[in-house]
């Protein structure tokens, strides 16, 4: 990452792509909308002259893109068969199909379904200079996201994705001589995971040869890593030697499904 200077300095900038200059994709039969924006800024300069300095960055983005899906669902033939309340409730869960395929039983329903992409990140580092010889700096990257995507055509089955992978690292930096030179980290990764899924039924319900209707459930995933290291060079002559060592801990919390009332069966008829 960049580190601050005796000068403010700053830069923005802006990424634009749509469908008005993309070309149609062969499996659909129109071009469909396509939205994307990348945009940022980052500025930094001097807290205190010759001594501490800052530096700060942000990036957003936006994307939107809307693609052809087809999914089998069953035909009138085979909803007309479906008598019992049960099945005609599974049945009656499927949209209409808009084109008929050479089974009598099944039909596929075509439609357009929508992907969203946002994503903020941001990071903030701070250099302080003690004197020629001890130099420091502290950095915090964040990117907080959210993906929400179809599952099937039907109507309000989606994935909401949460995203947050952040990391914290410290580095301290010693100048013994011209010769030996020491440096010390500490840092702390993180990355969670929150996915919302909401689909027509509490459980998933597959029927032979259609597409799934889907359940509705949680996933929760928290990662974190700990480390210290510490890197020392020796230079001697044309030769120079580097000794160093890592101390690590890393654990993951996974809750899938979050949810213990019976969301993650899956039943066949």
């Amino acid at each position: 990452s960049k580190s601050g200077s005796n000068e403010f300095h700053g830069s923005i900038f802006e990424f634009v792509r749509n469908d008005k200059f993309d070309s149609r994709n062969p499996f659909d039969p129109s071009k469909q909308p396509f939205r994307l924006n990348q945009f940022g800024g980052n500025i930094g300069g001097p807290i205190f002259q010759n001594r501490t300095f800052f530096f700060a960055n942000y990036e957003g983005l936006r994307q939107r893109v809307t693609a052809t899906r087809r999914d089998d669902v069953p035909s009138a033939a085979f909803r007309a068969r479906a008598t019992t309340p049960a099945v005609r409730q599974l049945v009656n869960a499927y949209p209409a199909g808009t084109e008929r395929t050479s089974n009598a039983d099944i039909d596929r329903a075509l439609g357009n379904t929508s992907q969203a992409w946002t994503e903020n990140a941001g990071t903030l580092r701070v250099d302080h200079r003690f004197n020629d010889n001890n130099t420091f700096f502290a950095r915090y990257n964040v990117d907080d996201g959210l993906i929400v995507a179809p599952r099937t055509i039907l109507a309000g089955d989606r994935q909401e994705s949460f995203f947050r992978p952040s990391n914290y690292v410290m580095q301290y930096q010693r100048v013994f001589s011209p010769t030996v030179v020491n440096e010390a980290k500490a840092g702390v990764n993180r990355s969670t995971l929150r996915r919302f899924s909401y689909g027509p039924f509490a459980e998933s319900v597959t029927l032979s040869g259609f597409m799934t209707l889907n359940n509705s459930n949680l996933l929760v995933e928290n990662g974190t890593s700990y480390s210290v290291i510490d890197n020392l060079a020796l230079t001697r002559g044309r030769h120079t030697l580097k000794f160093g060592g890592e101390i690590r801990r890393a654990h993951v919390n996974v809750a899938d499904p979050a949810f213990e009332d019976g969301m993650s069966m899956v039943r066949e008829f």
